[in-house]
């Protein structure tokens, strides 16, 4: 199909093909009539309780920028403060300064099958209409694709939140780039205060063992192979306390929730049983025989489960662990931090007292539809966080969900990655992403729905 502009030159489009995917309503039922009319999700959940944690904000700052007093010290010519002689000319002062600034946002774009537009208000049979189970009605396979589109897009966004690239257009950096040694400013100055603190497990279990190494802004150290992972966090712990009390942020305003272990659900089992063992067990050992003895298996109930608040949420958490006085939720994460056998960890902070360090932020889509001269193609939803619209061909139409997230972390010193940690529990790992191979075996093993 082509169309002509106002030169009379005919520019091609592209034509849409109707889609065989089955959907709710139309003349090609996805589910079978005898069926429940609720629907379940078996992709993705309401709500994730990291995301939650983090919290979003809506924005219409393209680009934001964080200057920092990094340090106030002596002149570099003399530390000494005192003078013997009244009259004596002062020492002097220095400070340094780093500046940090966010451009723009990620773009995640999905497209819904094509679905032919006389069909979509058309019932089966009268056994239609379905229901969420909140009792809302799903009112037509548009509503079903858009609902659908937005699916994708958080599990997009999900993975994002971890392996995203900045230097990827269209993506935004996440907790790989942004939890990191080797900091500069946007000036291209190297800003070693800024560095994260990174733990390279070299692929043994929690119980430690040999090549670890514990990487800062003051270089790389190996780790004696009979620490322990607790005993690896407890000095993270003590580093990012004594960083924050520094820092001017005050941990006087540090608050139980404020700090938060994130790993994936086999990860955070392995973590609380080597707690509990680092805790209660003789000789601080892990195995399942001191796991098992009466009291390890008390303390092990007894910080299992529970809640925090933040941003406004209550959190549910995998349990709590205690360092420096700090009690610290083991949240779960199942995107993006597992890597065959071996996982990921990560200690962040998103917020000392009311303060925010990490959040994540949407580009607020709400103006589009305001301020665009066809503001009629154009529809939000979810409070200006998703743009929608719909690409035609004759009564062919195809749903389009667009959002625009970022993550940003200004106090990336206050945050701890541990790489490559075996778990090693029985069972192994599974990962929410659909596509990976700890979810569905090589991500094939489902079928499509067609009619």
């Amino acid at each position: 199909m082509t169309y002509f502009n106002n030169n009379n030159v005919p520019q091609p489009v592209h034509q849409l093909t109707l889609s065989g995917t089955a959907t709710p309503y139309g003349c090609c039922g996805v589910f079978d009539l005898c069926g429940s009319d609720d629907i379940i999700s078996l992709s993705l959940a309401n709500f994730d309780p990291f995301l939650d944690w983090i919290g979003w904000e809506l924005t219409d700052l393209c680009v934001i920028e964080q200057n920092f007093v990094d340090r106030v010290l002596p002149s570099e010519e003399t530390r000494q403060g005192w003078l013997a002689d009244p009259c004596e000319d002062p020492n002097s002062i220095n400070w340094g300064a780093v500046a940090f600034r966010i451009e723009d946002f990620a773009r995640l774009r999905r497209q819904a099958p094509t679905q032919d537009v006389t069909k979509n208000h058309l019932r089966l049979c009268e056994r239609q209409p379905r229901y969420r189970l909140d009792g809302s009605r799903v009112t037509d396979d548009l509503e079903w694709n858009m609902i659908m589109n937005t699916q994708v897009m958080l599990q997009d966004l999900m993975l994002m939140v971890v392996n995203g690239n900045s230097g990827t257009a269209g993506q935004f950096d996440g907790l790989e780039q942004l939890v990191s040694v080797g900091y500069t400013d946007y000036k291209g100055r190297r800003a070693t205060s800024m560095d994260s603190t990174v733990i390279d497990w070299n692929n043994n279990g929690l119980e430690g063992g040999a090549g670890i190494t514990y990487t800062d802004s003051r270089g790389t150290q190996a780790v004696t192979a009979t620490a322990t992972l607790p005993d690896v966090i407890r000095s993270a712990i003590r580093t990012v306390k004594f960083r924050i009390k520094n820092s001017g942020l005050g941990m006087n305003r540090l608050q139980t929730g404020d700090v938060a272990i994130v790993c994936t659900s086999e990860m955070a089992e392995a973590i609380l049983d080597q707690f509990t063992c680092w805790s209660v067990c003789e000789g601080g050992q892990f195995n399942e025989a001191n796991l098992n003895i009466l009291e390890a298996r008390a303390f092990r109930n007894e910080i299992s489960g529970g809640s925090v608040s933040a941003n406004g949420n209550t959190i549910s958490v995998e349990g709590f662990v205690n360092f420096h006085g700090l009690s610290i939720p083991v949240i779960a994460y199942d995107w993006g931090l597992q890597d065959g056998s071996y996982s990921d960890i990560y200690i962040l902070t998103h917020a000392v007292g009311g303060r925010k360090v990490m959040m994540g932020q949407w580009n607020d889509m709400s103006q589009v539809s305001v301020r665009y001269s066809n503001a009629s193609k154009f529809f939000v939803s979810d409070g200006g966080r998703t743009l929608n619209w719909f690409e035609d061909d004759h009564t062919c139409v195809a749903p389009v969900t667009e959002i625009q997230p970022r993550l940003v972390s200004w106090a990336p010193w206050s945050n701890v990655k541990i790489t490559n940690v075996l778990a090693n529990t029985p069972g192994g790992a599974i990962t929410g992403d659909p596509l990976n191979t700890s979810f569905f075996e090589g991500g094939s093993s489902f079928s499509t729905a067609v009619c």
